[in-house]
């Protein structure tokens, strides 16, 4: 990235950003919000890798060395990322090794990677929130290939270790008021619902992340748009879309997380779109870290709590 837009980052943001080394990516763009902050990669990606307040701990999974993904040199990195699906191990595990490009407009910092083999360009651009200790996120997956492509936005945040996904489940309605579905849930041939990290509930079903070696994975569609990861005694808030009668992917998602024995993701997924050569596709997010914030642990009080953090957010 060439040093003028460093510096002109810098001059146009003096208060809230500064170029710090940050181990395996090389120099981030460094955005003060309040008692947090958060790090956006400059030499790869584009990623964030650090979000969480100021001094630690860092709410998102970092892999220190990188790490290495199959024979197409894509590295692990961790944080949050922008991908594209239907994931397939050749199509979608593509690197982002390369330096990002810079394209600041109203008040966004945009970071761009360069275009892939398959002609697909992803930019994630960010706006910083220092008063509600968070970010404004918009995620764009470009067709710049001569061909067009189906396919969908795809945002995975990977948690750092020991903490629980909590996903609110639809507003409850007694069998005699309300006949009909109310939202829909999705299975991977490797879900197992009796696994002893999940706790399933009437207002918030868990996703624990614990150091156990088979995978878990759960899709759903979240009307309330929102879902949360509780860890360190803080409060991760994911916001993101929800469009009626959008073409979500994986059998009607908007949201997934999957869970290894390393990390927990929180994913937001975007309708499937085709996109002719020069267009895009957009997805958008609102995060926010919540500071000593510990879930109730009875299901009703938590979905109580949760829902009323999430309104006062808006």
């Amino acid at each position: 990235m060439p040093i003028v837009h460093l510096r002109a980052a810098l001059l146009k943001y003096p208060q809230a950003v500064n170029i710090v080394e940050f181990a395996p990516a090389g120099k981030c763009l460094r955005l003060d919000l309040g008692e947090a902050e958060a790090l956006v990669t400059l030499e790869v990606g584009p990623r964030i890798l650090y979000f969480g307040p100021k001094g630690g701990p860092n709410m998102l999974k970092v892999y220190p060395d990188g790490g290495s993904l199959g024979e197409h040199g894509m590295k692990h990195y961790g944080g949050h990322r922008l991908w594209y699906g239907p994931e397939d191990r050749d199509v979608t595990y593509q690197p982002d090794n390369d330096p990002v490009e810079r394209t600041d407009v109203d008040g966004w910092l945009g970071f761009a990677s360069r275009t892939n083999r398959y002609g697909i360009q992803k930019q994630i651009s960010v706006r910083p929130k220092p008063k509600a200790l968070g970010l404004d996120l918009r995620h764009v997956v470009t067709n710049r290939s001569t061909q067009p492509a189906t396919l969908f936005p795809w945002a995975l945040t990977v948690m750092a270790q020991g903490g629980t996904c909590l996903i609110p489940m639809p507003p409850f309605r007694a069998h005699t008021e309300d006949l009909l579905p109310a939202a829909s849930m999705v299975l991977w041939s490797y879900t197992s619902l009796n696994d002893p990290r999940w706790t399933w509930g009437t207002h918030v079903s868990r996703l624990a992340q614990r150091d156990l070696p088979t995978p878990q994975k759960l899709g759903a569609l979240i009307k309330q748009g929102y879902a949360a990861y509780a860890n360190f005694g803080h409060l991760f808030i994911k916001r993101f879309d929800y469009h009626e009668g959008a073409a979500y992917p994986d059998l009607g998602c908007n949201f997934e997380t999957f869970t290894n024995a390393e990390m927990l993701e929180v994913e937001s997924v975007g309708p499937e779109v085709t996109l002719v050569p020069g267009e895009s596709a957009e997805l958008r997010e609102s995060w926010s870290l919540i500071l000593d914030a510990v879930p109730p642990v009875e299901d009703e009080a938590c979905g109580m709590w949760l829902r009323k953090i999430v309104e006062g957010l808006t």
